[in-house]
């Protein structure tokens, strides 16, 4: 069967990353309230909800650049259509506020563009989302738990269904059975219905939609090797050699379909299969040397591009400090930043662990992180939380 273009099909039933580069929401609010955010250091609160946003791209970009801004209170209020995409955002939230101590910077970006992006991961991936798993469902589980290792997070809103089914969802994610998630094939099923009789040339399938659909759209960091891959197996990302053969059950989510007249939830990869992770953080850097080109092509991909990007995030919500691209030295592990205030810095290497709530409160006693599901429209009382000034991206 041939899918017609533009039906959205190849855009899938869950949206697992968004379709726009991360901006940072201090400073798209400061522009949508005329330069009020920064007049005699701004509202001490910032209210912004994010409804249908797809992934965590914002948010980590709002929240590791707070330091440039005037020390103000943030309020995120998240508003997704599915359980799987909240599920993700804690996982990413609590990926980027691991410790240095137990995760370098080089790990932590290697393994969240692993999780972001790839349908197949290595094993030590694996392992960690297993344990990360196991740690999530104490903390939907234990309100108490919850306060005293991640303060910033409020789920609240959420009702005890949407929250034992959250506990599914972790459960799940730590599932060691390899059989029970062969996103593989479900990634070819995938493929064969949206190609239809165009499988058999879907090499020239994919060239003419990176061209056509993605490079004349401004995204011509994605190069032809990459984004091919990612068609082809679902790969987006390989910051390293490795084995990438273990399914990554974050991507997993249901469907009701019909089968035999009765609606039935069946488990599979349902996200895109057409656009790719890569536009979320590789086609925009504030790094204008990472965009140099050598014969009319550019010498960097969208892969670097976003390595370069949450390395960049990481590091300055550790440090305080802007990350240095031309400074650093990645062979040796140093790195040389610019910039002397950190307002994040809590006069130590630890920004927070799983394993210990020592400080955690009081260093992002800044930041509140609510979560909440909706059908179509944005609850009214949640529009009622929002305090002025705030901010609203859909």
């Amino acid at each position: 069967m041939h899918i017609a273009e533009g039906t959205g099909e190849g855009l899938g039933a869950i949206t697992w990353w968004g379709f726009s580069p991360a901006k940072d929401l201090q400073k798209e609010a400061d522009r949508v309230l005329e330069g009020k955010a920064t007049v005699d250091g701004g509202p001490s609160e910032l209210s912004i909800l994010m409804v249908g946003a797809g992934d965590s791209r914002h948010l980590l970009s709002t929240i590791c650049q707070a330091q440039r801004w005037p020390k103000r209170k943030l309020a995120f209020y998240i508003v997704e259509n599915n359980l799987e995409v909240l599920a993700r955002h804690m996982l990413f939230l609590i990926l980027m506020l691991e410790s240095p101590k137990r995760m370098g910077l080089q790990e932590k970006t290697e393994m969240f563009l692993e999780l972001f992006g790839n349908t197949l991961i290595r094993s030590s991936t694996v392992s960690y989302l297993s344990e990360t798993a196991n740690f999530l469902i104490r903390a939907v589980t234990d309100p108490e738990f919850l306060r005293l290792m991640l303060p910033c997070f409020n789920i609240t809103a959420l009702k005890f269904k949407e929250r034992d089914q959250l506990e599914a969802i972790f459960k799940f994610w730590k599932n060691p059975d390899r059989g029970v998630f062969p996103i593989d094939k479900f990634w070819d099923a995938r493929l064969r219905r949206y190609l239809g009789v165009r499988y058999d040339s879907r090499f020239g399938a994919y060239d003419w939609d990176l061209m056509m659909k993605l490079h004349d759209r401004g995204a011509k960091l994605i190069s032809n090797r990459e984004y091919t891959r990612w068609r082809e197996k679902g790969i987006a990302f390989e910051p390293r050699e490795g084995i990438f053969e273990e399914a990554n059950k974050s991507l997993a989510s249901g469907l009701l379909l019909m089968h035999n007249g009765e609606r039935r939830s069946a488990r599979g990869y349902w996200g895109d299969i057409v656009t790719g992770p890569f536009v979320s953080f590789g086609i925009e850097t504030e790094e204008e040397n990472l965009k140099k080109t050598c014969n009319g092509v550019f010498v960097n991909t969208a892969q670097d591009i976003s390595y370069h990007s949450l390395m960049a995030l990481f590091h300055e919500l550790l440090t305080g400090k802007k990350y240095s691209y031309l400074q650093a030295k990645p062979d040796s592990g140093s790195i040389t930043t610019s910039n002397d205030s950190s307002p994040l810095s809590t006069g130590d290497d630890s920004v927070v662990s799983l394993s210990s709530s020592s400080s955690t409160e009081a260093s992002f006693a800044w930041l509140i992180i609510s979560l909440q599901t909706c059908d179509g429209c944005v609850p009214k009382k949640l529009c009622c939380l929002l305090k002025q000034p705030s901010f609203c991206l859909m």
